[in-house]
């Protein structure tokens, strides 16, 4: 997706991230994050339009913290090898308010190094 279209600018933070589109919880990597959205890449067939669930467990010092979600898919960049995993542009659709500020949190320390 190009920046123009973005509202909000993403941060390159990589972490495991959980995913249920179906009734199956499966594996993906998060690859850069805003208050919005976020990319990801896993080998889990998704298409543009497709809704799910998602929980980022990422560690802040010794805190464990958790922004959980419902996510929509809005671009697809398919593999070109099939060894390699598709990458997938999401919205968020919904965050409760504890992983909203949980996620602020990670941008607004992102912003500060």
């Amino acid at each position: 997706m190009s920046d123009e279209r973005r509202k909000r600018n993403r941060i390159p933070y990589q972490i495991p991230i959980r995913l249920k589109n179906t009734t199956e919880w499966t594996e993906a990597t998060c690859n850069n994050l805003s208050m919005s959205g976020m990319s990801l890449q896993t080998t889990t067939e998704l298409a543009v339009g497709d809704l799910g669930d998602f929980k980022l467990v990422p560690a802040m010092g010794t805190e464990r913290i958790e922004i959980t979600g419902e996510f929509k898919v809005v671009h697809v960049q398919e593999a070109q090898a099939e060894s390699e995993q598709s990458e997938f542009g999401v919205v968020f659709n919904r965050l409760d308010d504890d992983s909203s500020l949980n996620l602020y949190q990670i941008i607004r320390q992102y912003d500060a190094i």
